[in-house]
Formats: C-alpha cells, structure tokens, sequence
C-alpha cells in the first residue's frame, strides 16, 4: 500500500468514503465535493483496500456494517500498513457504540442519519489534528528533550532518532506529557489536551489510548516503561523520558 500522504501540501485532501448504501455513498460524496474535496467511493472493504492501493487517501469514512467484513476488522487491516485518520459511520448511535469505536482507534464517530454541515465539521476537525502541516515548509530542525525528539509543525514525534508511528489522540496525549515531565495529569487534562472537539471521552477510553501510546513507546525505547501511573490521579512521564532543558511548545 501506498504511505500515508498527510504531508502532501500540492492538492486537496482525497477522501474514501466505504459504505454498502448507494444512497448514502452518493450523499457523501455530493456534500464533499462541495466542499472541494476529492472523493473516492468504495461499497465493500475489498473495494476499499484496492482504492488505497491505486491513489493516496488523505482521509477515510468508513461504514462499521459492510457486507464482506465488519468496519472495525478492516480499520485494524488498514491500520497495520498506513497511518491514515478514519471516521466510523454507523446507524448504531448508543454511547457504548461511540466509546468502542474510539477505543479501537478511531478518530471520530458519526451515528446516522447524520447533518451533512456535521460530518464537514467532523472531517475538518480530524484533518487538522491528524496533519498541521498541508501548505508548510518542512521544519528545519527539531526540538529535543531528553531522548525525544519533536518537530510540532509535522505533528511529528521520534525517541531515540526513530519515528513514533502515532494516532491523533496519541499524538495529542503525548505532546501534553512532554510538556511537563514528571508532572501528574489527570484524565480530564489529557482530555482537553488530546480531544480539540467538544466531545469528551470516557476515563475508560483515555486509558486504552495510554496503553496503545505506551506499548509504542517500549518498542523503541529498548523496554523502558516512560509514562507513569499515579493510581486514581492519572499520569506522567518518568524522568528519564525527559531531561531540564525546557518544555515543549
């Protein structure tokens, strides 16, 4: 599959919209050109893996009812090979749907029938997280402390010169820990940090995102557990992970 193309500045961002429902893969496609997106419709996830594989996609709505494999099944395929921001659609719009979609790293959720303004806002909103950089220069240098590195025009965070290969929220999460090292943050103040919506996660949810962006993190920090748990108060990055050089902007 081709790499994720968020860095790509010279065009509009290309979205993939998967659903089985012609009605709806027709509205969505209508409401995003619109909007001067490029569009991409796939009715099936077999459909969806041969669009990835044919152009860059710069954003995915995704469907969790398609007929040949359950969205959240094809969100994991997808994510193993390329870092690219989805929204799960669904019909199902109970809050215990939304917290799962998002547990499972999804960047945003739209229950159907949805507002066509809402799903633009939704997918502005996940763009920007996901990509600070379309229309900037490459940054020259990065900011380092301790064994991290940060380049915060790319969104962009490395430990010991190798890439963390990280979600929004993760990003986000981060970022807010290396600002201030060996400080306890609590569960709403990474919310805040880590969700630029008005929507708030569950306590749950931020812990599930804390345990995929701390396993990241020992795979390429040689073992070494960096972010800290304070029980019932929320959490920190150990020292180690930083040194007294300055905060992070």
């Amino acid at each position: 599959m081709p790499s994720s193309p968020l860095s790509i500045p010279d065009r509009c961002p290309s979205i993939l919209v998967v659903d089985d429902e012609p009605l709806v893969r027709e509205a969505l496609k209508a409401y995003l050109l619109g909007d001067a997106y490029q569009v991409v419709l796939a009715a099936s996830g077999a459909e969806a893996i041969q669009a990835l594989n044919e152009k860059p996609i710069d954003l995915i709505l995704l469907d969790i009812g398609l007929p040949d494999i359950h969205g959240y099944e094809l969100h994991r395929r997808i994510s193993k090979d390329l870092d690219i921001p989805m929204i799960f659609l669904s019909a199902r719009c109970e809050a215990v749907d939304r917290i799962s979609g998002l547990e499972l790293g999804g960047d945003d959720y739209i229950a159907k029938p949805f507002e066509p303004r809402e799903v633009l806002a939704r997918i502005r909103n996940v763009l920007r997280r996901a990509s600070g950089t379309m229309g900037k220069a490459e940054p020259s240098t990065w900011i380092r402390q301790g064994g991290f590195e940060h380049a915060p025009e790319r969104r962009e965070i490395r430990y010991d010169g190798q890439r963390l290969d990280l979600t929004s929220i993760e990003y986000g999460l981060l970022k807010g820990l290396l600002r201030r090292p060996g400080v306890v943050l609590s569960r709403e103040q990474l919310m805040v940090l880590a969700w630029e919506d008005p929507y708030r996660p569950s306590d749950r949810t931020v812990d599930t995102h804390i345990k995929n962006l701390r396993a990241k993190i020992l795979q390429v920090s040689g073992g070494r557990d960096l972010i800290g748990t304070s029980r019932n108060a929320g959490y920190f990055l150990r020292d180690e992970g930083c040194d007294d050089t300055g905060t992070m902007p």
